[in-house]
Order: C-alpha cells, then sequence, then structure tokens
C-alpha cells in the first residue's frame, strides 16, 4: 500500500545506496529486495514488504495490472461550467471565490472553515451547503498508504450504514459528522478522514522544513506537539529527530479568526517561555503545557498572528476539542448508567443535537459543571454538555 506500483522480488538491485521505502532504513543488496515492476527506483525489504500493514496477503502473480487501477472519473455529476451535482447533496452547487471569512460557515466535506480561495455553494437560498474545492473534488474511492485495502468515500449521516451519523478515525481517533473514507469487512471498519487521506510520502509540512515519512518504528519517541494522546500513527522526519502525530500535523497551519483581519499560523509552545502571551478567547495565559485544566488532549502549540496585532489563541479555544463535529446535525449514543435514561434494565440509544455556543450567556455542562468553553455544545434528553468526552463519560 506504500506504493502506486506493483512490486517483484529481485536478487539484483542497480549499483548505488538504496533506502527501504517502509521503514527508511538501507537496503542490502546482498539480499534482495522487492522493486517497482514499472522500474521507478523504489525498494523495500522482504520483511518490510510482507508486514500486515502494508500488505494485504494476496499474491498478484498471472493477475493483469490493470485490475489494481482506480479511475472512476470526476466524483461529481458536472452540470454546466462551475456547476455541479455532488453525490452527498440533492441541490446543485455553484463555484463561488471567498471574500470574506465567517466563522459559521464551514465545508461540509472536512468540516473546517473556508478561509480562503474557491469553493463550491448550494444554489438553493436558504441551504447553507459548502464544500471546498479540493473536498468536493475528493476521489469516490482511493488508496492510502495506512491501509492494504482500497478506501470509499462515505459521509456520516443517521442511516442503514451508520447508524450513530457519526464516524472515528482509525488514525488520528477523532470523531466528525462528515466526509470518511472507509473500508469495512463485516464488523470490522478502517476509516479515515478527509484531512489524515490527503497525508502521502513524503509529507511537505509547512511547519518544519524537511520532508516527513510515515513511521515505522513501534518505539518512536512520542509527538512533538501535544502532551497527552498522541495517536498510534505518526510521521517522523529523516534528517532530524522531529516527530508529529496525525492528529496534530492535520490542524490547518493557518487559520482565521472574526476579530483579527490577518492568517494565524502554528506556534511551537517553547515560544511562550520568552514572550508571553495571553489568550485572546478565553484570557487565560498561554502556557506551553497546553490548555490548563482542559481533561481532553492538551497542545504544545498555539496559533499566532504575526502582524502587529499579535492576536493569540489556544488551538482548544479556536476549534474546541471535537473539531469535526458541527452544528446542524444530530448523533446517537448508547447511553446506561443515569438511571433516568435505563430503560427495562438495558442501555438506549439517545439522540444528541450539536448546537452553536454563541448565545450572550455561555450554558453549563450537566456533567463537568462547567461552563461550555468551546464553539459547539450537544443536547440530548434536555441535558447540556460541554464535549463529547462528557457525554462517554456517563457510559463509564
Amino acid at each position: 500500500s506504500r506504493h502506486q506500483h506493483r512490486i517483484s522480488f529481485t536478487l539484483s538491485l542497480p549499483p548505488g545506496e538504496w533506502a527501504c521505502g517502509v521503514c527508511r532504513q538501507q537496503v542490502d543488496d546482498n539480499y534482495g529486495a522487492y522493486s517497482c515492476s514499472k522500474g521507478e527506483a523504489y525498494f523495500v525489504h522482504s520483511k518490510c514488504a510482507v508486514d500486515r500493514k502494508v500488505w494485504d496477503g494476496i499474491e498478484l502473480d498471472g493477475v493483469p495490472e490493470e485490475d489494481d487501477l482506480i479511475d472512476d472519473g470526476e466524483p461529481f455529476k458536472r452540470i454546466a461550467d462551475g456547476i455541479i451535482l455532488h453525490p452527498f447533496h440533492s441541490h446543485n452547487l455553484r463555484l463561488k471565490i471567498i471574500k470574506a471569512y465567517d466563522e459559521y460557515n464551514y465545508c461540509r466535506g472536512c468540516a473546517l472553515p473556508i478561509y480562503e480561495g474557491q469553493f463550491y455553494s448550494c444554489m438553493e437560498m436558504e441551504c447553507k451547503f459548502i464544500l471546498h474545492q479540493s473536498c468536493a473534488s475528493a476521489p469516490r474511492m482511493k488508496r492510502h498508504p495506512l491501509h492494504p485495502y482500497p478506501l470509499t468515500l462515505k459521509v456520516a449521516i443517521k442511516g442503514p450504514d451508520n447508524a450513530k451519523g457519526i464516524f472515528k478515525c482509525s488514525v488520528c481517533d477523532r470523531k466528525g459528522t462528515c466526509f470518511f473514507y472507509e473500508h469495512r469487512i463485516g464488523e470490522i471498519s478502517f476509516q479515515l478522514d478527509l484531512r489524515c487521506a490527503t497525508i502521502t510520502e513524503p509529507f511537505e509540512y509547512q511547519g518544519h522544513k524537511h520532508p516527513l515519512f510515515l513511521a515505522s518504528d513501534d518505539n518512536m519517541p512520542e509527538c512533538v506537539m501535544c502532551i497527552n494522546g498522541s495517536s498510534n500513527f505518526l510521521l517522523n522526519c529523516m534528517e532530524c529527530d522531529y516527530v508529529i502525530c496525525f492528529g496534530c500535523v492535520t490542524f490547518p497551519y493557518k487559520v482565521k479568526y472574526k476579530h483579527d483581519s490577518h492568517f494565524l499560523t502554528i506556534c511551537d509552545g517553547k515560544e511562550v517561555i520568552d514572550q508571553p502571551d495571553w489568550c485572546e478567547a478565553c484570557e487565560i495565559r498561554i502556557v506551553e503545557n497546553g490548555f490548563p485544566g482542559f481533561i481532553g488532549k492538551k497542545f504544545k502549540f498555539f496559533y499566532k498572528c504575526s502582524e502587529y496585532c499579535c492576536t493569540t489563541l489556544h488551538v482548544e479555544c479556536l476549534f474546541g476539542e471535537n473539531i469535526y463535529m458541527k452544528p446542524g446535525n444530530s448523533i446517537k449514543d448508547c447511553i446506561a448508567k443515569r438511571s433516568y435514561l435505563i430503560k427495562d434494565g438495558r442501555y438506549i440509544w439517545v439522540e444528541f443535537q450539536i448546537l452553536f455556543n454563541n448565545s450572550l450567556s455561555r450554558p453549563s455542562c450537566s456533567e463537568c459543571l462547567c461552563r461550555c468553553p468551546f464553539s459547539i455544545f450537544f443536547k440530548g434528553c434536555n441535558t447540556i454538555y460541554c464535549s463529547w468526552d462528557c457525554i462517554t463519560y456517563i457510559v463509564r
């Protein structure tokens, strides 16, 4: 799954020093290796090539290579120049160029705001459905180096294929209500959000000067950008000791904030030691070990405007804990602990609405008893929760 073409074993390697396409360690030409069938300079250790994370276990000797190709054309129907019909929406979409940032307008594909460039917008007056141009063009099927089988594009809505109306990315562990890729065999499912699906090798990350590669060493150091909850999938640099998890590398490198006309970019948490800053949203000091009092994953980085205004924000205050969950969606979860939710001694499904937290007075969470600090909150059975962590806490 790490290479676009088939590979086959060879005892004869061309002259030179070659690095394994999986583990990035040197390939010893005395023992042979797997090489690209199309003649590209791509080589893999025998042990790495048959790893279950990389190979699906199917021998392809005698099978036409054309069967490997995935080409299902454009992922949407083109109605006219700049007008499309996407399979995940019932109305036509028109291509536009963003004129001004609106924090309440977010892409239904990746669930992130649209900061710049072109996007598709629903042509119906009352419909707020919009997509980044790149998200609208996401292929219906694709291969990814983190999974040996082809993945199919889906959308998280309540229905026969996704009764909860939610998915959980198998790579970054985030839950979402937007588009995702999936491969399912029976009850076993591999799910991948659109941001993680864009990570390929080598990956050029704006926050680091060297290209990054998928880490294959189980003893790899922890992510340099977060304190707890680092995902099991990491990217590492072959030229220095930089390591970053998928949960951190998929945050937008530059963002917009409603009270600043400039872009804010990611800053390393070490910068706060010499130049202390205060968060524009919560008015709490930015510290190196993340947002204080936050029970979820903490980040060592923050967002800051590099212009004269120097606006600074915690990652949590800008995106909240549930970055891929957006208002206008409803999700279901199985609740058991609260006695008033138990029916005949069995688990029951409770539907939660996702709502904007934009009233003059922030509601209080029924679980942690704090004011809901993020841009969204959840409401179900006339009960309010500030985050998905607080919802899932009641089933422990």
